[in-house]
């Protein structure tokens, strides 16, 4: 046995190499192997795991970036449809106040076409009334 060397390892006659490394039984190599396997199988499992974890953290960003922009966009509409509100509120005020004052202004007609239909109808009178008196 060139190059390896006798020793005790927990009561067990083993076999060193060079370095000083145990040499491994086949049942030792093989649990070695099956948990490098079972390492192997659990590191694909995390990294997957984080694949999925950051194209679900990639798709809710996606998701509350597109809510914002539908946020905005009903903001920007509700705050148009606030002034369009406000500006029929103006035309509805401006449009009463032009009737009332044009109600005013028949009104003030209508008394002025009273008078002179009164002044009228005096001068009338005194005209009929000096016709009858003979003179």
């Amino acid at each position: 046995m060139l190059g390896y060397y006798l020793g005790v390892e927990e009561g067990w006659l083993r076999l060193y190499d060079r370095e000083g490394r145990m040499v491994l039984t086949g049942d030792e190599l093989a649990r070695q192997e099956r948990a490098a396997r079972e390492q192997e199988r659990a590191a694909r499992q995390a990294a997957e795991k984080l694949a999925r974890q950051e194209r679900d953290a990639r798709q809710a960003a996606e998701e509350l970036a597109q809510q914002e922009r539908d946020a905005r966009e009903q903001e920007q509409m509700a705050r148009q449809a606030a002034e369009e509100l406000a500006r029929q509120e103006r035309d509805a005020r401006e449009q009463e106040q032009m009737a009332r004052q044009a109600a005013e202004d028949l009104a003030q007609q209508e008394r002025a076409a009273r008078q002179a239909a009164e002044a009228e109808l005096a001068r009338l009178r005194e005209e009929l009334a000096r016709l009858k008196s003979g003179g």
